[in-house]
């Protein structure tokens, strides 16, 4: 657009062919600038990703080894959903690397239905390109029951975000979730591309509607 515009203002300034010359030179200057240095900062950038990007181990602070905060959680829709701890605290015992101290959430989650219930554990991240990683892994303890995970990209909505689904076995096991995982729900109104650069929490959300919830997250990282 810029060198359309270029073109027109001057060939009223200038013949035809200076207008020509000097809207050939900008192009030139365009394409040695524009195209080429936001692809090699981003290579660049990919290249010093380290291998694993920890997350936390819960055994420092309320702050995340990767920087960012921990929160949990949940609605106020007076539909019976009940969470702790609130505010978020690290909860004694944890993954067999780091048995100090684990991330848990635990209640009871209120009806599937409208205005909605939800109960939720994320880390707002410091570091949001993750597009030079693969995979998530971390260890899980709960219920034997299904919950989501979701990868929260700028610009969409909570319940549009990538997400990803597992369960949470009694005893502490270690999972890992591809990031080719991570899909949209069928009726997001807003459909983005699966490239996680611009992801700005990391979420657990418990799935057993009308029921109680239990769910610990220790050790977690991405991988390349």
């Amino acid at each position: 657009m810029r060198s359309f515009l270029l073109i027109a203002v001057l060939s009223l300034l200038a013949p035809t062919g200076s207008a020509l010359a000097a809207s050939q030179e900008i192009e030139k200057k365009l394409e040695k600038t524009t195209p080429t240095v936001p692809r090699a900062i981003a290579i660049k950038a990919a290249s010093k990703a380290p291998a694993r990007l920890k997350l936390d181990n819960f055994e420092d602070s309320m702050a995340s080894q990767e920087g960012g905060m921990w929160w949990s959680g949940c609605d106020a829709n007076k539909m019976g959903t009940t969470l702790a701890p609130a505010p978020f605290a690290t909860s004694e015992g944890g993954a067999p690397k780091s048995p100090g101290h684990a991330g848990r959430i635990h209640g009871h989650l209120g009806a599937n239905s409208a205005p909605w219930a939800w109960a939720a554990l994320s880390l707002t991240l410091k570091h949001n390109d993750l597009s030079a990683y693969k995979t998530l892994e971390l260890w899980v303890k709960g219920d034997g029951q299904a919950y989501t995970v979701r990868l929260q990209k700028k610009g969409l909505v909570e319940a549009e975000n990538y997400a990803a689904i597992f369960v949470a076995p009694k005893e502490w096991t270690k999972l890992k979730i591809s990031f080719e995982s991570f899909k949209q729900p069928d009726w997001a109104t807003k459909k983005v591309e699966p490239e996680f650069d611009d992801v700005e929490k990391l979420a657990f959300y418990p799935m057993s509607f009308d029921g109680d919830y239990d769910l610990s997250v220790d050790e977690l990282s991405v991988v390349r």
